[in-house]
């Protein structure tokens, strides 16, 4: 007998609790309900999309995986880890606050649910597909790779080569500033050779030759190295790995379950080693250094990837405890989601200061900071996450609310992806838009437009000018 998808729920939350109070032992019970009842609705969550004809590849059921550790389970990993904020600028009594953190995650999750319940839609037809338009593939496909293949070609030239923009990377970081929109144009090369291989090929021939498939993501992470990996950024090569994988799920065939574990273990070694080459930049090479010596994840890799990379919960505890100790910090009133907005224009003055790194850094370290006199120098490595920026700009309470909105966006766009036709090109797209909703609750708006920008823009111009888009039907009128 089928079980349906809110059993399915119900068993995998008390699993999940279950296994939190062995591991947890007696510090697991303050947390007992926090995690039994976001666990389940995270659950039903992906479940009930998975029903739908989802995927981990589809927006819903990959923020609320993702969620599963970072609201559910995280306050209670940092306390049994006794992995809290890394230079924290004072010590603070963690288990308390980590406990208020989890009951707001709580009710962050409750929000969330109820956002995207907001959007279902038992019935829903196929969108009218989108076709690819064979006359102008190619020359606009060959244009797209040329110029962004040039241009990354041009920027290893002006820094001596391939060695020599690593030597670079290492010792003089800031000759990169300024290089912004020139590496949006460039690093789009791996997704848009990915995109137009699928396009140009036929997909059943493909299909049947699992060796080129494989073949095919290894060439595009060793691309994605070359193409702004090698630059510092973790994040640029591993979401474009989700990108090509999610491409492969959607496209050729679907992904088991020991595919999903080689991705994760591959993604824990590539985050762990990549620490070594963040650290030492072209040293690295050497085998002289291991990532003990590059201190940033102080003693326990595994547990800094997840609790730094895939979890605020410290962050929030810190920003929740500091802001009712603290009786000169003003809420900012939105205005850094404003000074993100305005970032998208550069050739226009920011008329919106307040920027998450000015508020954050003043909340942390309790001091006024003038984000007019400040601008551009306040560098802040923290990233807040959508509940912590809410917090930064309206309290600790409506930002709860937030999660009903982003509840919404994500359900609808959800909802359009699943009603995407196979062989409509915007399905290549799908894994970068699940992708973007979860930098909406994981990261801060900042680098969410940045996101957007940098890593989709190129790729959807080209998926828009290489479409025929079809033709609305109208009824003729009898006179």
């Amino acid at each position: 007998m089928k079980i349906h998808y809110s059993h399915q729920a119900i068993i995998a939350g008390l699993l999940t609790t279950t296994a939190s109070l062995l591991i947890g032992g007696l510090q697991a019970i303050n947390f007992f309900p926090q995690i039994a009842i976001s666990s389940t609705i995270l659950y039903f969550i992906i479940f009930k999309n998975l029903a739908q004809g989802g995927s981990i590849f589809h927006p819903a059921p990959l923020v609320a995986l993702i969620m599963i550790w970072s609201l559910a389970i995280s306050p209670l990993a940092s306390i049994v880890w006794g992995k809290y904020i890394l230079y924290v600028p004072k010590n603070i009594e963690w288990e308390p606050w980590l406990i208020y953190t989890s009951w707001v995650y709580t009710a962050c999750t409750i929000a969330l649910l109820t956002g995207i319940s907001l959007t279902w839609n038992e019935k829903s037809d196929p969108l009218p597909a989108w076709e690819v338009n064979r006359s102008t593939l190619p020359i606009i496909s060959l244009t797209f790779l040329a110029i962004t293949l040039l241009i990354q070609a041009y920027i290893f030239m002006s820094f001596g080569g391939i060695y020599g923009y690593l030597v670079q990377w290492t010792e003089q970081k800031e000759s990169f500033k300024g290089l912004g929109s020139t590496f949006m144009l460039a690093e789009a090369f791996p997704i848009l050779l990915l995109i137009s291989f699928v396009l140009f090929t036929d997909r059943e021939k493909v299909r049947e030759k699992i060796g080129l498939i494989y073949a095919l993501l290894i060439i595009f992470f060793l691309l994605k190295l070359l193409f702004g990996g090698f630059r510092g950024s973790r994040s640029n090569t591993i979401w474009g790995i989700f990108w090509a994988a999610g491409i492969i799920h959607l496209v050729y065939f679907k992904l088991k379950l020991r595919h999903y574990l080689i991705g994760l273990a591959f993604l824990l070694s590539f985050m762990v080693s990549y620490a070594v080459y963040k650290s030492f930049g072209v040293e690295a090479f050497s085998g002289e250094y291991t990532v003990e010596d590059s201190g940033r994840f102080d003693g326990n890799p595994v547990a800094g990837i997840l609790l730094e990379d895939f979890s605020r919960s410290t962050v929030h505890a810190y920003t929740l405890h500091e802001y009712f100790d603290s009786d000169s910090y003003n809420v900012k009133l939105g205005a850094t989601y404003l000074n993100s907005l305005f970032k998208m224009l550069p050739w226009m003055d920011n008329p919106f200061p307040d920027s998450k790194n000015t508020a954050g850094a003043e909340l942390f370290y309790g001091r006024t900071i003038d984000p007019v006199l400040s601008y551009g120098r306040i560098r802040n490595s923290r990233v807040f996450g959508l509940y912590g920026e809410g917090l930064l700009n309206f309290g600790p309470a409506l930002p709860i609310l937030l999660f009903i909105g982003a509840g919404v966006l994500i359900g609808k766009i959800n909802n359009f992806c699943l009603r995407l036709q196979a062989e409509d090109p915007r399905t290549l797209l799908i894994p970068f838009i699940a992708n973007g909703c979860l930098v909406l609750i994981l990261s801060d708006s900042d680098n969410l437009v940045f996101f957007i920008m940098k890593n989709g823009f190129m790729a959807f111009l080209m998926i828009f000018l290489i479409s025929m888009r079809p033709k609305p039907i109208t009824s003729m009128s009898q006179p």
